[in-house]
């Protein structure tokens, strides 16, 4: 994200909020929530603010939107972004599309809500080959983790986009288990009418999108909060209908695992053919820009996500992540 700081600080300016730049961040009033201390700072470095009295962690787009200004985010966040490209692309200069909030947005067709007592049932504790996977308790919290002592597995709430809980599946922790994840019986859903995080997605750049529950964990511990998991590997009509009810979102980040031995292979070719179909078709039409993450330099092992080796090499994966085009 490309932020015009000269904009931002005319605003903060303009608001109110006092601004002061000390190095790399500029502190300011809590405008957030309406306080006169110089609590809320401004990280030029990760181009969020943090409010340390109340409100915590802020994108751009939730700071204008708490206050009631979102017409002014376009003004702020460049709409223009350089992504690479690989072999039989073109490298250029790319204008996102801006699409303009709208405050009434057709409602979506919702799926069965289910009784979350059941959570009740399944304790606070968290498993620790997750912790050394790089998922922060914290985030496992966030999302409502549970662990089922009688069966030895990991409990995983989902959420509709309205924040209502629509089943569960789980991590099985017995080897010998048949499928490591399934839905709990009698709590199942249509997993490809849903995105795994979508409760917790904001109205801003970029969505990123994974296969599994783990990376979303994963990428919230390493501070990528915008991702969903997919539960599979194939979007469907109805995912693409919850990704267009944000109209902030222009540029979706595809971070599927990676099922190829290197790009010079016959199975790169697949993946991309893959990827196309699945996905840049979908969208495209709805004037998303769709951009892939490539393993160009071999720092994941097949069959990875691209979130498994750490948040290191998913910073570098991010940043040299390939857009899509015709």
């Amino acid at each position: 994200m490309q932020v015009n700081y000269d904009q931002l600080y005319l605003f903060l300016e303009e608001y109110g909020a006092e601004p002061k730049e000390k190095g790399n961040i500029i502190e300011c009033k809590t405008i957030c929530h309406g306080g006169h201390k110089h609590k809320l700072y401004f990280y030029k470095d990760t181009n969020r603010f943090y409010c340390y009295t109340q409100c915590g962690s802020l994108s751009i787009y939730e700071l204008l939107d708490s206050i009631g200004h979102i017409e002014l985010y376009n003004n702020i966040v460049d709409t223009k972004k350089e992504l690479n490209s690989f072999d039989g692309f073109n490298y250029q200069e790319v204008e996102l599309p801006f699409y303009p909030y709208q405050e009434d947005r057709k409602e979506l067709p919702l799926l069965a809500e289910k009784n979350e007592v059941i959570l009740d049932n399944y304790y606070d504790l968290y498993y620790i080959g997750w912790i050394k996977e790089n998922i922060d308790i914290d985030i496992m919290k966030q999302y409502n983790i549970k662990y089922d002592i009688l069966n030895d597995r990991i409990i995983i709430p989902n959420y509709d986009i309205h924040n209502r809980f629509i089943g569960m599946r789980c991590r099985e922790l017995d080897k010998n288990a048949p499928a490591k994840y399934h839905p709990i019986y009698q709590y199942e859903f249509e997993s490809s009418k849903n995105l795994f995080g979508i409760n917790h997605i904001k109205n801003y750049n970029p969505l990123i999108i994974v296969e599994a529950e783990k990376s979303v964990l994963q990428l919230n511990s390493y501070g990528y909060y915008n991702c969903v998991a997919l539960l599979g590997s194939n979007l469907s009509e109805e995912q693409v209908a919850l990704i267009n009810h944000f109209s902030e979102i222009n540029e979706v980040v595809i971070a599927l695992d990676k099922e190829y031995k290197d790009l010079k292979s016959d199975e790169f070719v697949f993946y991309l053919k893959k990827i196309k179909k699945n996905f840049y078709d979908k969208l495209k039409k709805f004037g998303r820009t769709v951009s892939i993450i490539v393993d160009k330099n071999n720092l994941l092992d097949e069959k990875d996500s691209p979130t498994d080796k750490g948040k290191e090499v998913f910073d570098i994966l991010f940043k040299e992540r390939e857009m899509i085009e015709e």
